[in-house]
């Protein structure tokens, strides 16, 4: 076996290690994001509702 398939295959590894952490680190990314937006979305649907139930019956002008 020469060296230049050494040197390939070991090239081939690096960069397969690499881009398996780029796409970790986009899922992790995007897991955390989504988290995120799914608890605001829930606080603020709770929000609205609760001002919702407290000012029925009550016109409020912006």
């Amino acid at each position: 076996m020469g060296v230049l398939p050494i040197v390939l295959k070991g090239f081939v590894l690096c960069v397969s290690t690499i881009w398996a952490l780029q796409e970790r680190r986009f899922s992790t990314v995007f897991n955390a994001v989504n988290s995120g937006v799914t608890s605001l979305v829930t606080a603020l649907t709770s929000c609205f509702s609760s001002v919702h139930h407290q000012t029925r019956g009550i016109v409020i002008f912006v």
